[in-house]
This record gives structure tokens, sequence and C-alpha cells, in this order.
């Protein structure tokens, strides 16, 4: 049985959107995987001017959902999906 990958949103996130972080088990950030969280911030470089790929522009500060704790790490439009209840 294949596993449903999350996909990320098709616009960029906004402060006050829930996130559910989604990262690979090697990154070394891979403790925040399936967290859900709210973006706190949005912060936009040049990055989707290298990749091609727009979103790529985006990272977001995040707080944890559950303990309002902000996270130590920004985290890129491609590693978060919408949150939605299960």
């Amino acid at each position: 049985m294949t596993e449903d990958i999350p996909q990320p949103a098709p616009e960029p996130y906004e402060p006050g959107n829930e996130v559910r972080i989604y990262i690979a088990d090697d990154d070394p950030d891979s403790q925040h995987h399936d967290t859900r969280a709210v973006v706190v911030d949005r912060f936009k470089d040049s990055l989707g001017e290298e990749t091609g790929r727009t979103l790529d522009a985006y990272s977001y500060r995040l707080k944890d959902a559950s303990t309002n704790e902000l996270l130590h790490v920004q985290f890129r439009h491609p590693d978060l999906a919408p949150f939605e209840d299960e």
C-alpha cells in the first residue's frame, strides 16, 4: 500500500494558517515531521528565481499548534502541507 504524500498549498501560506510539517527522516530537523503548526511569519527570497519554482521563494516561521512554542528553524514552502483534520 502506498502512502499518500501531502502536497504543499498552491499559494503562499499566510500568518495564522495551520500547516503540517512534512520532511524526510534524514533531514536534520526531522523531529518536526508531522507536527501541526501555525504560520507566524512569511519570508520571501530569491530561491524561486534560481529554481524556476515561484513557491520555493517562501519560507516560514512556525509555532507548534499544541504548545504555542516557536520552532527553532524556518521551513520552506515545499516542506509544509495545509493541515486537514483526520
